[in-house]
């Protein structure tokens, strides 16, 4: 089979996430530094406010998505073997990284931070952990708990998926039923959602860093696996799939645009915008996510070059394969490295010192991840 120098469209999904997260966590600290976006006049100053709790629900999505796809391609087995293969691969990608890096942070980034919350260490270790009290990198391990929650539910539900929808035969069958799961999830995340609004619940502890409030996504990701399936996409011709992949770019881009105008704008501050940002993106989220995955997921005639120094010189846009290899990594360091360089990093309160305190944080934080990824990772042979 033909080898091509090409993205993985899914890892450039994860990268951009990433990216979402660290642009938006970077202006945390140069506000610290006196930068003030509020104060530009610029129609487009928005775009610098990233909406970093999208970054995290397309993480969501795309590791439901990714789970539901290793067990209904048979990568594991539904028992428990497979079960426990596919948990072990977990301790070994996440479980075992997390636990070194709580131990690297407090002790020698915030000694203070376990000995002044001593209940935080047993949250921490049984993945129970929604981000507060924190410090900066282990305040972002919430998501970690989140998703190592659902990593435990995925066998079980992708067991209850395929026992039920794996029997339906008839292909137009099988997706029109899928769809129809696929839209009642989304509609129960919306209105779980709603419902902790209209109860008054705190949306940090209840819907943002909760993983009930966030299993729509993970679920969603796993169910959309039965609509990708025998992806009609790939018996269209080239100019067709072509502009499928153009309008899907196009309208992740604007969604993602428009996610950090109102999150901009929910912070003059424009609670209907922030609202409409927090309850129902998510599921939009979810919506546009899947789209994509649907126009770019389907077997391709030809295999994916590995990624080596060779192959990214030549393709440089294969950075982004290499983002979504050290993802993981990334998102632990990056706050702990911007809380340690930004008082250190350029003079003066312009948005000069907030793209110099962003590069500078980049490159530190892709070294050190990269570092840490091949310390925990086993070599693939």
């Amino acid at each position: 089979m033909q080898q091509k120098n090409v993205c993985d469209p899914i890892n450039v999904l994860r990268a951009i996430a990433c990216l979402i997260v660290f642009i938006m966590h970077t202006l945390i600290f140069t506000q610290m530094a006196g930068v003030n976006l509020f104060n530009y006049k610029s129609p487009f100053i928005f775009l610098l406010k990233t909406p970093a709790w999208a970054g995290v629900w397309i993480f969501f999505i795309l590791s439901g998505y990714l789970a539901g796809k290793s067990f209904f391609n048979n990568k594991y087995e539904y028992s428990p073997k497979g079960f426990l293969k596919y948990y072990w691969k977990k301790v070994i990608r996440i479980v075992i990284p997390v636990y070194a890096f709580i131990l690297v942070t407090c002790c020698f980034a915030f000694p203070d931070f376990l000995p002044n919350n001593t209940s935080v260490l047993l949250r921490l270790i049984t993945f129970n952990y929604n981000g507060n009290p924190g410090v900066d990198g282990i305040g972002a391990l919430w998501y970690v708990s989140c998703i190592v929650q659902m990593y435990v539910l995925a066998p079980f539900i992708c067991l209850i998926f395929h026992l039920s929808l794996g029997k339906i035969k008839n292909t137009k069958v099988l997706k029109l039923v899928t769809i129809i799961i696929f839209l009642l999830i989304t509609t129960i995340g919306v209105c779980y959602r709603l419902y902790n609004l209209e109860k008054g619940l705190d949306w940090y502890e209840h819907t943002y860093t909760n993983t009930i409030a966030n299993l729509d996504l993970f679920v969603g990701g796993i169910v959309f696996n039965f609509i990708t399936k025998n992806n009609p996409i790939e018996k269209l011709n080239n100019p067709f799939k072509i502009i499928l992949k153009i309008l899907a770019c196009l309208i992740l881009m604007v969604t993602i645009i428009f996610a950090s105008y109102l999150y901009f704008n929910g912070d003059r501050p424009d609670l209907e915008k922030m609202h409409f940002f927090q309850y129902y993106f998510p599921s939009f989220f979810l919506l546009v996510v899947c789209f994509y995955l649907f126009v770019f997921d389907y077997k391709k005639d030809f295999k994916r070059a590995p990624l080596t120094g060779k192959t990214l010189l030549k393709n440089p846009a294969r950075a982004l394969d290499f983002l979504s290899d050290i993802s993981l990594e990334f998102y632990m360091f990056h706050s702990l490295i911007l809380n340690k360089i930004w008082s250190y990093v350029g003079k003066g309160s312009g948005l000069s010192r907030h793209f110099t305190i962003m590069i500078v944080a980049f490159i530190i934080t892709t070294i050190i991840a990269y570092g840490y990824h091949r310390i925990f990772t086993p070599k693939k042979r």
